[in-house]
């Protein structure tokens, strides 16, 4: 059971577009998930030269068993030249810092494109690179459905409190 069902279209979101050149090389960031139907219409639709996957772990040990689920249904070591990274689902800074890394390393030559399908916290990730680093486009896998509620919510989990501490120090540029 999944939370959504489907893809409907993907969302390009023009508050949230690169100022790349068209015709550019282009590299999809994409937080890979249990519906491999996500990346299958991301791959699709926005026909990436490039791929990047940043693979979630959980901070429970007896989750980690999702890492290699979601890779296998994805089928991610078919895709020869891609990069894959790994990063804490919870801890938004571990995956700032992969976004900040691949984009020093691809910025410059490839138009990056970034869709947040992965867990909350690194969703909150996406967010936080994006108001550092404005050339850089966000694309949504739009579902093209929701089951009923009742299907898979099941009570409040253990409640996590987002520090966002260590920016309080940055000085915001335009």
């Amino acid at each position: 059971m999944f939370l959504s069902s489907g893809v409907f279209e993907v969302t390009v979101v023009s508050e949230l577009s690169s100022l790349a050149l068209a015709g550019e090389q282009t590299r999809l960031v994409a937080f890979p998930s249990l519906d491999a139907h996500h990346l299958i219409a991301l791959r699709t639709e926005l026909q990436p030269s490039r791929l990047s996957f940043i693979e979630g772990v959980t901070p429970n040990p007896e989750n980690h068993w999702r890492k290699d689920v979601i890779a296998s249904v994805n089928h991610l070591d078919e895709f020869g030249g891609s990069e894959r990274y790994a990063t804490s689902t919870l801890r938004y800074q571990e995956t700032v810092d992969c976004l900040l890394h691949l984009y020093s390393q691809h910025a410059l030559r490839e138009r990056l494109m970034i869709a947040p399908t992965g867990s909350k916290m690194q969703a909150v990730a996406v967010g936080i690179f994006r108001s550092f680093v404005h050339d850089v486009q966000i694309v949504h896998p739009t579902p093209r459905g929701f089951p009923d509620p009742n299907n898979y919510t099941r009570g409040v989990g253990q409640l996590h409190l987002l520090s966002l501490e260590p920016l309080a120090a940055v000085e915001f540029r335009e």
